[in-house]
């Protein structure tokens, strides 16, 4: 058995003091639901949970899915919200990073304090391209390793 929420609320709280945050939420919103005065905006939300059972009766391994909805508003249609939006990028793959190439587990991932096996970011990162004016969206998909 895993715990699935203390997992969640580590993730999260390993996120949410990352500097010039307005609004940090694990409910993510749609981006067109947060007015700028509220961004720069953080969500993380739950996805797919995937368990892998080995029939010789070694603990399962999890795999639980999240997802971090980033959202920037540069309020100059001259600047553009990638200029925001990949500072953030550059803090949220900092805080991921293990803090040392080559170390073992669980000092050499990110392992939320032990909690976990791993966390990273796992595929592409979407994000709206600077073509919504001054408005910047970034969705990154993380990917959560754990064991029973």
């Amino acid at each position: 058995m895993i715990a699935r929420e203390s997992i969640l609320t580590a993730l999260f709280n390993l996120f949410q003091a990352m500097p010039g945050l307005i609004t940090v939420s694990r409910r993510p919103r749609y981006w067109s639901d947060v007015p700028p005065e509220e961004q720069p905006a953080f969500f993380l939300g739950a996805g797919d949970q995937t368990v892998k059972n080995d029939p010789s009766g070694t603990p399962a391994t999890w795999t639980l899915d999240a997802t971090i909805y980033l959202y920037v508003f540069s309020g100059d249609d001259s600047v553009p919200p990638s200029l925001a939006l990949n500072g953030y990028l550059d803090q949220i793959e900092a805080l991921l990073a293990p803090p040392a190439p080559g170390t073992p587990w669980p000092m050499g991932f990110c392992s939320l304090g032990g909690l976990v096996n791993h966390v990273w970011i796992n595929g592409p990162i979407t994000t709206s391209g600077d073509v919504l004016g001054s408005q910047g969206i970034a969705m990154i998909p993380l990917q959560i390793l754990a064991n029973a």
